[in-house]
């Protein structure tokens, strides 16, 4: 288990916690990120510039939640400040052509850079994003190469566990055994662990664990 550091969007204190973060992992290899966290709608990535800016120069990990409206400005904003996961993510299906595949700058700017989108379908539907999980573009986006994961993001008021997750996209995207293997791999792999730890994983428990199932 590894940890996280956040600022919050509505606070003016993110480079304080930015330069937090860097010590702390400085003192304890688990602190392996840095993050923005609260309300996203008027609170973009951009006010909390010089936060990212630190984090970058010190090398530490960036991930964001980005896909409140307007629209794309978020994920956008995201992108600039260095963020190499992007919280839910689901508001980019707006740049994207589901039954085409063809795409705008910044979806393919996303599926170029392989950026993660920690998407919770559950949650996107319970706050209005998406109608149902059948309709939520995690399985197209899957199929068309995003690097897309399952997020809970917040289990005890969306119910949920990651098993209950994965049920639910599977069994409403037809998921096969190797795309729901992907999923894993896709998270296992966009992780903040270490680069030998993220490898040990992928290659003897999850891929193993998904064979025996083919």
């Amino acid at each position: 288990m590894n940890t996280i550091i956040c600022a919050m969007r509505t606070e003016e204190r993110s480079l304080e916690i930015a330069r937090l973060a860097v010590r702390m992992r400085d003192l304890d290899e688990r602190v392996v990120g840095f993050d923005i966290a609260g309300a996203e709608t008027g609170w973009p990535p951009s006010l909390h510039g010089d936060a990212f800016a630190f984090a970058r120069a010190n090398q530490m990990h960036i991930t964001m939640h980005a896909s409140e409206p307007p629209d794309l400005e978020l994920i956008s904003d995201a992108l600039v400040h260095g963020a190499e996961r992007i919280g839910h993510g689901v508001r980019l299906q707006a740049d994207v052509d589901l039954a085409t595949g063809r795409m705008g700058r910044l979806a393919r700017a996303v599926l170029e850079r392989q950026i993660c989108l920690e998407m919770a379908p559950t949650c996107n539907t319970q706050i209005g994003a998406v109608p149902s999980v059948a309709e939520h573009p995690i399985g197209p986006f899957l199929r068309i190469g995003f690097r897309v994961g399952i997020n809970t993001d917040n289990r005890l008021m969306s119910n949920v566990s990651m098993s209950s997750e994965l049920a639910a996209v599977a069994l409403a995207h037809d998921l096969t055994n190797a795309e729901a293997g992907r999923l894993a791999v896709n998270a296992m792999e966009a992780s903040f662990a270490s680069w030998t730890e993220r490898r040990h994983l992928v290659d003897h428990v999850i891929a193993p664990a998904y064979a025996v199932l083919d």
